[in-house]
């Protein structure tokens, strides 16, 4: 990358290292291998202790002892804005500050009172107060030592053998012992690059069954950061100012979609500054719009000094990088790597005073890092300002090495995005499995793009989505249905391709064909419509709607599983009869049809209301989706519910619940209904309306709504 990536911190002899951080794609399949590699014992999770929070615990042992509620919601309510401004002390590094029982005591009159007027109150909270109410495991950090009950005395929580004490945030209980935390974090968006060169093997490489070393030899030679192009225009006009930012890393919101195309990246660089600006602290220091002003204009800050242009010229003049600090004292002001460091520490973390000197450590280093500058040519007035400048940085400086890694992630899910988009959007919507909300969110995105997301099919859907030769259509994964489970898919995979009714039922014995292919699994299919490959039902065919084919397969399934030795085949007849004795059976409502893909699906995608004819339509005259408007047009919905309503004036209006084409509900008010009665608007129908969107949501009239004809 031609940037030191390290921090000082992890060059220092005789202390401690702190934390390593790790991102992986499947963190519980890491701790298994190092367990492996290691041994069992080795591998030592370590503990959370979350304890009893004052005012919460004041309300529940107040409750205990029958003091009323609002007594004592009255004396805690208060608490924070009473007690902590006295408690803070400036040297907190991250997390909040705890109310403790001595500092309510010391500077709450309402909470003193409440004590002493309730002794027995008042001694279970200092007893039970310094308790923690649970111990739970750090989502990710674990140490990895040879012989951990030598040197701690090791605990077990439900089973499961933990440290004794934490790591991180506020308080440091392994870091005295030399111990490292190695902190494992699940990263998603790993798992589905390794899946998308898993499809890409597959589809260019004809590799049917990609190993782990073929993935990783893949990623080696195309995409490892070594190898790619960091700055590759068709990636960044591709996806960057293309805005096709399905599963891009970090930018998969409209806020930070927003801040990138505004940015305009050309390189990896910038991925990485946007990665360290993108956050609280520097959006509220407005960081965001200076850099992005300095960017466009090309006006770089300039402090009037070689070296501090040297550190800061990459980053437009602005300190963004812990390391720049680090870098500004050593180029600048002659600092060591040990004491640059420490000013970082100082600066960034606050650090209290060293009693020995009377002085804090700050005012120490502020000192040496100004007369060092002055000592380089840099005039006093100049060095305090730029001093200044870098203690604001303070509120929101960023690790440089997180930044670029990030960046690069991001990165790398733009160069896949550019050159093999089928594949990273396959990849990008399978990753949402269990997610049904976010996946139809991206099914949607997806389809904004000019993709076809077909129906779950009995002879195309499989373990895992695919794409079609052509690879404008994706076809979901059987496992996408809530009801099926992997044996039944396995099932099927092995016993397909099923080209009519009979091959779904029984085998060439006339035996039942399917054990773990079982009636449930059956009936979910049906009722999701997966069996169009087979051309079973519609006009002219065995079944008219799926409802006839429900009704002869799963009602009637056990009758068609029994076999007489008298009469061999009259499973074949039954089918027969019950196919036409059900010619004329109704297919299913709108409502049952949600209702069903809402089950198994867990979401409903509205496309399944709204037939070909309409689509065309609504594409002809060019009416978008309802979540498309933010200010007033016409735009189309489907109608979920509807309500009728009375205003503070008494005139009537409808209350809808209507779905936006990626299946979200959005309220929308019918404004002066007069005596129309809900009945007048059919649900799940789809509906263009003149509407209006302002503080109060999604707003229509009556006489403005039509419904669009089939």
């Amino acid at each position: 990358m031609g940037k030191d990536m390290r921090i000082s911190s992890f060059r220092r002899e005789a202390r401690w290292v702190g934390t390593h951080n790790c991102d992986v794609s499947d963190r519980d399949k890491v701790i298994d291998m190092l367990k492996e590699e290691f041994g069992e014992n080795t591998i030592v999770p370590i503990s959370n202790f979350n304890g009893l929070q004052m005012k919460s615990l004041v309300k529940d042992v107040a409750k205990l002892h029958g003091v009323p509620f609002d007594e004592v919601n009255a004396a805690t309510i208060g608490l924070d804005i009473e007690v902590k401004p006295h408690i803070q002390t400036g040297d907190e590094t991250k997390g909040a500050v705890q109310l403790t029982y001595d500092a309510c005591m010391e500077h709450s009159t309402k909470f003193r009172s409440l004590m002493e007027k309730y002794p027995a109150v008042d001694i279970d909270v200092k007893i039970i107060g310094k308790q923690p109410k649970v111990v739970g495991k750090h989502a990710g950090g674990i140490i990895v030592h040879d012989n951990p009950d030598s040197i701690m005395p090791l605990i077990s929580v439900r089973g499961d053998i933990q440290t004794p004490w934490t790591e991180g945030m506020t308080m440091k209980g392994l870091s005295p012992y030399g111990l490292i935390k190695y902190d494992l974090l699940g990263l998603d968006t790993l798992r589905i690059i390794e899946r998308c060169i898993r499809r890409i093997l597959k589809r260019h490489n004809g590799v049917r069954n990609p190993t782990h070393t073929q993935v990783q030899k893949w990623y080696d030679e195309n995409l490892t950061p070594s190898r790619i192009d960091p700055a590759d225009e068709r990636v960044f006009d591709h996806v960057f100012r293309g805005s096709r930012f399905a599963g891009i890393f970090q930018f998969t919101n409209p806020s930070t979609q927003r801040f990138i195309t505004d940015l305009d990246p050309r390189s990896v660089h910038d991925l990485a500054a946007a990665t360290a600006i993108y956050r609280p602290g520097p959006l509220a220091a407005n960081v965001d719009k200076l850099y992005i002003k300095a960017k466009r204009s090309g006006d770089k800050k300039d402090y009037g000094h070689p070296a501090i242009a040297e550190v800061l010229d990459e980053t437009m003049g602005f300190v963004i990088y812990q390391e720049q600090l680090q870098e500004l004292a050593m180029k600048l002001s002659g600092f060591s790597e040990d004491d640059a460091d420490r000013i970082r520490k100082a600066i960034l973390k606050r650090t209290t005073k060293d009693s020995s000197k009377g002085k804090s450590l700050t005012d120490e280093l502020h000192e040496k890092f100004i007369a060092g500058a002055f000592a380089n040519g840099y005039p006093i007035a100049k060095a305090e300002a730029l001093y200044e400048d870098v203690r604001a940085f303070a509120a929101y400086g960023f690790n440089r090495a997180h930044s670029y890694s990030y960046g690069y992630i991001s990165y790398q899910c733009a160069w896949l995005m550019t050159y093999f988009e089928p594949e990273w959007l396959c990849s990008y919507v399978e990753s949402m499995l269990n997610d049904p909300d976010s996946r139809r969110r991206a099914i949607s995105e997806i389809k904004s793009m000019g993709y076809e997301i077909a129906k779950v099919d009995i002879n195309r859907s499989g373990r895992e989505w695919e794409i079609s030769k052509d690879g404008l259509t994706f076809y979901p994964s059987f496992l996408t249905i809530k009801s099926l489970g992997l044996s039944a898919v396995n099932e099927i995979l092995v016993k397909r391709p099923y080209h009519k009714l009979e091959d779904l039922l029984w085998d060439e014995t006339g035996e039942w064909k399917h054990g773990k292919f079982n009636k449930k699994a059956f009936e979910s299919l049906i009722k999701v419509g997966a069996f169009d490959s087979m051309n079973l039902v519609g006009p002219d065919r065995t079944f008219e709607t799926y409802r006839q084919m429900h009704y002869a397969v799963i009602d009637n399934m056990d009758d068609l599983r029994k076999r007489l030795k008298t009469d061999p085949t009259r499973y074949q007849r039954r089918l027969s009869e019950l196919i036409q004795e059900s010619k004329q059976l109704p297919d299913w409502d709108r409502g049952e049809i949600v209702k069903s893909h809402v089950e198994l699906f867990g979401s409903i995608d509205p496309e399944i209301l709204i037939n070909e004819n309409v689509r065309l339509q609504l594409k002809q005259y060019d009416i978008g989706p309802i979540e498309e408007c933010d200010n007033k047009g016409t735009y189309w919905f489907v109608l979920s519910d509807v309500k009728k309503k009375t205003a503070r004036n008494g005139r009537n209006y409808f209350m809808l619940s209507v779905f936006g084409s990626d299946g979200s509900t959005y309220r929308m008010f019918v404004w002066n209904s007069g005596n129309a009665e809900p009945s007048k608007l059919r649900k799940y129908a789809c509906y263009i309306a003149q509407i209006k969107k302002d503080k109060m949501g999604f707003s229509t009239s009556l006489k403005d709504m039509r419904e669009v004809s089939e």
